[in-house]
């Protein structure tokens, strides 16, 4: 359901016919986006967001906001660890 929402929104975004939004420039910021991070700039899953959910963990116990640094593994259930977006 989610990555279906995700591709309506990705081809709303590459439509430029009739744009979705009124904001200047928004087809060359989209290009220039998809230039910079990929085609899939907003990946769902653990694995996909690995890199970002670890400098979480770092910058919460940084920040002292936890006593130690906290493994994804112990925040979430281990039947999602391994889901992966579908390609929609």
């Amino acid at each position: 359901m989610y990555s279906k929402a995700k591709k309506i929104a990705y081809d709303n975004l590459e439509t430029t016919t009739s744009l979705k939004v009124s904001l200047p420039w928004v087809t060359q910021e989209f290009e220039d986006t998809r230039h910079l991070m990929g085609k899939n700039f907003w990946p769902y899953g653990i694995e996909a967001n690995h890199k970002e959910l670890e400098l979480v963990m770092r910058y919460t116990q940084e920040q002292g906001l936890s006593k130690r640094r906290i493994d994804i593994e112990e925040i979430f259930h281990p039947s999602v660890l391994k889901l992966q977006e579908d390609e929609a």
